[in-house]
């Protein structure tokens, strides 16, 4: 487990409390988590310097998967929901790489990418050999990542970070960026900035409304949720800084927001209920409250994972702080 308390936390009652699930899991900074969607009780924990870590028993124990993986510095994890045998992982210093065996081995999937830090991969989930990721611009595969090219606007100079795509359209996709989200209604072919405000590093799309979306930010941005495909937003949570976003599949006016940043009041996991229009902290139990990634199980969203970052960070003894509005 790490130190400060670092690693993966689960909960099985819809954020009510939280335990540690760290066992074999060497390295506490857990930046990015996937879920297999068919057998849930598999996930995957990318870290930051140690590698790619898979469970087969919903977290109990944890293995290594850096077979043929060159980089230990995990940025992001992509599923393949067609194909869960097969992953994209993104790091820092060595670009894309892919496994089709369940993390078995790992290959680099770079040809066209134009930088070795790879922040967010996006699979369509119709046509999955479609799929977008993002260096200093956003690229776009049509074959699997066997090989990349840029769109006609790269959106370099914003620095695009986190993607989402459209479930019921999926060439309708949203890119976060230093200036708020950008959009694109072509395939990634074009972009341009809708709003959302600040430095968006997190979005999550409702499953079963995609023109509603929500976006994070860091520097306590907090969370701004739109509602007609990003044209217009609205701040739902302020003075937060959030790394993470999950919407319950089957309940999506049920949203968590993972947050961290050690000079503000409160951290950890905020839960809403009624779609953004109040939160609650839910952090029984969660020792570290520097969250970075979370995942909900598909199958039984009441089962929520959040992967934290070792340092320090404030612990307020496990008691919900107050409903912010």
């Amino acid at each position: 487990m790490g130190t400060n308390g670092g690693g993966v936390f689960k909960s099985a009652n819809a954020g009510g409390s939280w335990g540690a699930v760290n066992t074999g899991l060497t390295n506490a900074s857990v930046t990015a988590l996937a879920i297999d969607p068919q057998t849930p009780t598999t996930l995957y924990a990318g870290t930051d310097g140690g590698g790619v870590f898979k469970s087969t028993n919903a977290g109990g124990g944890w293995s290594a998967v850096n077979t043929g993986l060159t980089s230990p510095y995990v940025i992001t994890l992509a599923i393949d929901q067609q194909t869960p045998a097969t992953l994209y992982v993104g790091t820092n210093g060595g670009g894309l790489f892919k496994s089709t065996n369940g993390g078995g081995s790992w290959s680099a999937f770079n040809a066209g990418l134009n930088y070795p830090s790879v922040g967010s991969v996006a699979i369509d989930s119709l046509m999955p050999t479609t799929l977008y990721a993002t260096t200093d611009r956003i690229f776009k595969s049509t074959n699997g990542g066997g090989s990349w090219s840029a769109g006609r606007v790269s959106l370099a100079y914003y620095h695009p970070g986190h993607l989402a795509i459209d479930p019921l359209m999926p060439t309708t996709l949203y890119a976060g960026t230093d200036s708020g989200v950008a959009k694109s209604i072509d395939g990634g072919g074009s972009w341009s900035l809708v709003g959302g405000g600040g430095w968006v590093i997190a979005l999550a799309i409702d499953p079963r409304m995609p023109t509603t979306l929500y976006a994070g930010t860091r520097f306590g941005g907090g969370v701004s949720k739109s509602t007609d495909g990003g044209l217009s937003w609205s701040k739902v949570l302020a003075n937060h800084s959030v790394y993470s976003l999950a919407i319950d599949p089957r309940m999506s006016t049920t949203v968590y927001a993972g947050t961290t940043d050690p000079l503000e009041r409160a951290t950890g996991v905020f839960k809403s209920t009624d779609g953004g229009l109040s939160w609650s902290a839910f952090n029984t139990g969660l020792t570290n409250l520097g969250v970075l990634s979370l995942a909900i199980d598909p199958q039984r969203p009441a089962t929520l994972y959040a992967g934290t970052g070792a340092g320090v960070f404030v612990f307020n003894g496990g008691n919900p702080l107050p409903t912010l509005r």
